[in-house]
């Protein structure tokens, strides 16, 4: 027994009649032999696709079905089936049409406004300049930049803007301020007093300038001989009262700086003459300037001009021709400035 084959006839032929084989089934090897090439997608492949797309079709083709209930007829002797039968039941179009239309109304709105024509002001929204405002402050908070703020409005300098002015936030690369804003004018004096030309000048700083003197240990004349050059001898002025035309200091209002070599990237505002005065003697007090008193203290008025013109406060104006100091030199003595010290 141990040397006859196995009798697997009886079984076998359960297991084909289980599989619905005839009796003269015979199993084939379709594997096509190794190393020759792939055989093509047969028609099983080509038949699975055509399903796929008739499924698809008839999906596009379906339509939607929306019921709408009938309203109080449950609950007044009308049972649920019999409200059932009398719901509204409406076809919706297909989804493909649905599909198409949606797609349409996304590229419409997206397309549609470029189209139109656009009036470049309408696209702006308006901001009236006030102190301690820059271009680059401004385009931070409405997510642009200083070049196309100054685009939008035709300034000619990003450095050179002014309290008052009307200027053009652009909500689109079209928007246009039709024209640089006019630089606002005054329609009255300032509460805080003004002064054009030097003697007005002087008897409106001069409190300011004693003051600072007694801060500071500088000398009162060198005082109004600096704050007249920086200014041009008339308040207020592009910083409004900043005497010294200081540089931006933290937690006081700065504005714009005016692209001039030397001078700083913007400057601190001052709205009152008080302000001013703060601001320059904090300055004054910075380790930049610590030798102008000491000069002073040595070696007069004349010492004391020729250290601030030494001194990174110069920026180019207060020295001439290589002599350190020389403008203020000048003005002091054209001017006669010493006489305030003594008086």
């Amino acid at each position: 027994m141990g040397n006859e084959p196995p009798r697997w006839g009886s079984a076998e032929r359960g297991l084909n009649r289980d599989l619905g084989r005839g009796p003269g089934w015979r199993a084939v090897d379709e594997r096509p032999p190794v190393g020759s090439p792939a055989r093509a997608a047969g028609p099983g492949f080509s038949r699975r696709v055509t399903q796929a797309t008739v499924r698809l079709k008839r999906a596009g083709a379906a339509r939607p079905v929306v019921v709408i209930p009938a309203r109080g007829q449950v609950g007044k002797g009308v049972s649920a089936a019999a409200a059932g039968r009398t719901a509204r039941r409406v076809k919706l179009p297909p989804i493909w049409l649905i599909a198409n239309v949606i797609v349409l109304l996304v590229a419409g709105l997206a397309v549609f406004p470029r189209l139109l024509p656009v009036d470049a002001a309408s696209a702006c929204a308006w901001h009236t300049v006030v102190p301690g405002d820059t271009l680059g402050n401004l385009g931070w908070k409405n997510h642009t930049s200083a070049l196309a703020l100054a685009r939008a409005n035709d300034i000619t300098n990003p450095n050179l803007i002014y309290v008052g002015q009307r200027l053009c936030i652009p909500m689109s690369p079209q928007a246009h301020a039709h024209g640089a804003p006019a630089v606002p004018a005054v329609a009255n004096p300032p509460k805080l007093g003004t002064a054009r030309g030097v003697s007005q000048f002087i008897a409106f700083v001069l409190p300011y300038a004693r003051r600072a003197h007694a801060q500071t240990g500088w000398p009162t004349s060198l005082i109004l001989a600096q704050w007249g050059v920086e200014h041009g001898w008339h308040l207020p002025s592009y910083t409004g009262y900043n005497f010294g035309n200081c540089g931006a200091i933290p937690g006081e209002p700065t504005i714009g700086g005016l692209n001039v070599p030397g001078s700083p990237s913007a400057f601190s505002y001052a709205r009152t003459p008080e302000d001013g005065l703060r601001q320059y003697v904090h300055v004054a007090h910075l380790g930049y300037y610590t030798a102008v008193a000491p000069a002073a203290a040595r070696s007069g008025v004349d010492a004391a001009a020729r250290a601030l013109g030494r001194s990174p406060w110069d920026a180019g104006h207060y020295t001439d021709h290589g002599d350190p100091g020389s403008s203020l030199l000048a003005v002091l003595r054209v001017y006669n400035l010493y006489w305030y010290d003594s008086h």
